[in-house]
């Protein structure tokens, strides 16, 4: 199966959770929340009752490949209190017919700990069947729907000790973990020295999620996958891709030593100091990056254009060659770049699907192999790849009337592809020219 041997994690609903074949391990203590726990979630619930969504924190669950179950290593009292609150409404024909499987859960432990467990669960179904008549509390009928949770699965073969790496990342109180939060936690697990894992995860804080967003998601993610060949999701957050995609590949190999050697795009990461030397390594770059005068042009230029589909696809190209060869012929860059991812332009309407074209593909590798920028200039503006406006209709026309402004403002700033810019401006005039 897909994904056996991989940390995986997915933002479900409590319906979808129920749906799962669970299971409460025998290492789990029994259930035994207090009456103020109890009441806590149930506040949360009541008072977030009217959102689309409410976000409990995080369930983390872990494979049994022998059973095909998925044993409840966190998340145990808040997901038995929710069953006993769906109980109580399903009871009170409140509700339709909710599926319930904890209900049928066998309590664990030796005699006296199922016993203890046994009256928790009592005491907790008195708890809230005395709220419920209490507070005449409304609950929506699509409350397993809108009850959400970030869920954590574990390969069969991790050790248990592999939870603790979320932990720090749970709040039960209902924010929404990011998948940023989650790498974070996931990659402190491979610092064992607490002193650099504090000052990491100090400096992970410090910086925003939205600019590990930009570098991570919009430009790194794509360039990754792109250099693969590989189809990378419309949207790398849906589902945790974006997790999975920058979760640890390779483990170093104890008794052996390797050189630390300068980060690539692509490179293949390793868990711990080195991916938090990658993303600062290049948010720093990518921050620097958007200073620059042909960035600015882009964005201002191409923006509002396709869904800013094509704006996106150019900027990551050129921030990969930004990263190979600097600030020198950046605006030559912006250019060929704009010719050669424009040809979507012409292919079919552009959407966001259009990341997944195989020209990206093409693009990074020619610009990867290039061993000087002319050599990509070449393979940019050959007759093949180079756009022409084939079709008439307005977003056609304005996209190219874009271009044609971008290009206008780049001119005086290039240097080797100054005439093909002029060709590209100016067309009638210098067929006239040709002509004579």
């Amino acid at each position: 199966m897909d994904g056996v041997d991989k940390v995986m994690c997915y933002r479900e609903s409590l319906n979808e959770i129920f749906n799962r074949k669970l299971h409460i391990p025998e290492y789990q203590r029994c259930f035994c929340w207090r009456k103020r726990d109890i009441l806590d979630l149930l506040e949360t619930l009541s008072s977030r009752c009217q959102e689309k969504e409410t976000h409990l924190g995080t369930i983390i669950l872990k494979r049994n490949g022998e059973k095909l179950e998925e044993e409840i290593v966190d998340g145990q009292q808040r997901l038995l209190t929710l069953t006993i609150l769906a109980h109580c409404l399903k009871k009170a024909e409140k509700v339709g017919t909710w599926k319930l499987p904890l209900l049928e859960a066998s309590l664990i432990g030796t005699s006296s700990e199922a016993e203890s467990a046994r009256k928790h669960l009592l005491w907790a179904k008195t708890t809230i069947s005395e709220w419920l008549l209490r507070s005449n509390a409304e609950f929506p009928e699509n409350m397993l729907k809108q009850v959400q949770f970030c869920v954590v699965i574990l390969p069969a073969d991790a050790s248990e000790d592999l939870a603790y790496t979320f932990f720090n990342a749970v709040n039960s109180a209902g924010k929404k973990l990011s998948d940023y939060d989650l790498l974070k936690a996931h990659h402190l697990r491979f610092v064992s020295d607490e002193a650099v894992s504090r000052s990491m995860a100090a400096r992970w804080d410090n910086n925003d999620a939205e600019s590990y967003g930009e570098i991570l998601h919009k430009v790194l993610y794509r360039l990754r996958t792109w250099s693969r060949y590989a189809e990378p999701a419309v949207d790398a957050q849906v589902g945790h891709q974006l997790f999975a995609h920058y979760s640890a590949r390779a483990l170093d190999i104890k008794g052996i030593f390797f050189p630390p050697l300068a980060l690539r795009f692509n490179s293949t990461l390793h868990g711990g100091a080195p991916f938090f030397h990658y993303a600062e390594q290049y948010r720093m770059s990518w921050q620097d990056f958007k200073k620059t005068e042909a960035y600015l042009v882009l964005v201002q230029r191409l923006s509002g254009h396709s869904g800013d589909v094509l704006r996106d696809c150019i900027c990551a190209l050129l921030f990969l060659f930004y990263s190979k060869f600097g600030k020198s012929y950046l605006q030559d860059a912006l250019f060929c770049i704009a010719e050669a991812v424009s040809l979507l332009r012409n292919e079919h309407q552009v959407r966001a699907t259009a990341i997944k074209a195989r020209i990206l593909s093409e693009c990074v590798f020619a610009l990867d192999t290039a061993l000087d920028p002319g050599q990509f200039f070449d393979w940019c503006l050959s007759i093949e790849r180079r756009y022409n406006q084939k079709e008439e209709g307005r977003t056609r026309e304005n996209y190219w009337a874009a271009l044609k402004n971008l290009y206008a403002d780049l001119e005086e700033h290039l240097v080797s592809v100054r005439r093909q810019c002029q060709l590209r401006i100016m067309p009638n005039q210098n067929e006239n020219e040709s002509a004579k």
